[in-house]
Order: structure tokens, then sequence, then C-alpha cells
């Protein structure tokens, strides 16, 4: 009997350190990045992304339901989603990786000309201390345009390559 209540005393213990190890965090985000196309290059930064100038670029990690979220936010709410992952892995020292894909196309947004329909590997690091995550760095490749997909022939096949880092930490937006 004393073995089963150690036992029971065990798993609830560990099951509130999994629990308090998870968490959520928001940190406005830079970007620098490259649509290329067979026409050329062009250079986009978080402002490309937003449906206004003093809008925000905010990354949330979502390690409680393993999931990153990319979203234009104004004030402290969300405006439009920019990406969301369908797959999210996160290792205990941070590393992670997940496939952005499109919310929808990115509208009345200096990028809505190269409509983004498709699938970007999001590769980073997120910086922990003391178990708490301060920020993050991510490398960004894949298809931002696919032609045959969701019917848009009429725009060139375009890919992407880019880099996302933290300015700094802020409270989760509102409606996330």
């Amino acid at each position: 009997m004393k073995h089963l209540i150690c036992l029971l005393a065990l798993v609830v213990v560990l099951a509130g350190v999994s629990t308090a190890s998870a968490q959520t965090n928001a940190f406005t985000m830079k970007l620098k990045g490259t649509i290329t196309t067979d026409a050329g290059k062009i250079s986009i930064t978080e402002a490309d992304l937003l449906t206004a100038p003093t809008n925000k670029l905010v990354l949330v990690i979502n390690d409680t339901q393993k999931c990153l979220g990319l979203f234009d936010v104004s004030g402290t709410n969300i405006a439009q989603d920019v990406f969301a992952t369908w797959r999210f892995v996160m290792l205990e020292n941070g590393m992670f990786n997940g496939d952005f894909e499109s919310s929808g196309y990115l509208t009345n947004t200096p990028v809505a000309a190269h409509p983004f329909n498709s699938d970007i590997q999001a590769t980073g690091k997120a910086s922990l201390k003391n178990g708490q995550m301060k920020g993050a760095s991510i490398s960004l490749a894949g298809v931002w345009t696919d032609p045959y997909h969701d019917g848009l022939t009429n725009y060139p096949a375009a890919i992407f390559k880019g880099k996302l880092t933290t300015v700094q930490s802020i409270p989760v937006p509102a409606g996330y």
C-alpha cells in the first residue's frame, strides 16, 4: 500500500512538472526575406505583411497546443492571421521545426500582388532562461506561391527564403 501511495504521488508530481513547462509566449518580430520568381527577386520585411503601418508582426509559440502562429497585430488585437503551423515540434533545448501554411491570402498588404498559398518550413531555436522563453530566431524557406493550387494560375510560381528575429516579448494578443 505504501508503494502505491508513493507511485501515485510521483505521478501527480510528474504531471505537475510537465504542465508547468508548457507555456504560450508572444514576441514582436522582425522579418527579412526574399520572394523569388522567374522575373526576379522582391525583398520584404515585416511591414510588407501588415495591414497598417502601426501594426506589429507577432509570433505566438504555443507549447501547450504544439503550434506556431504569426499574426498581424493592431494594438493588442489580431488584425489578420499571416501564417499558422499544421505540424510543430519543440525539443527541450528550444530547437523547433514547423510548417507555416497559408491562413488565407494576405489581403490589404504590400505583398498581396504575390499571394501566399503554400508551405514554408520554419526551423528555429527559442532562447530559454530559467525554463522561460525569452525570444526566438527562425529560418524560413519554402514555396510562397503555387500557381497550381487554389486556382492561382494568373500568378507566377514563387519561392521564399527569410529570417525572423525577436524584437521583444509581449502579452499574448487578444483573440488568440
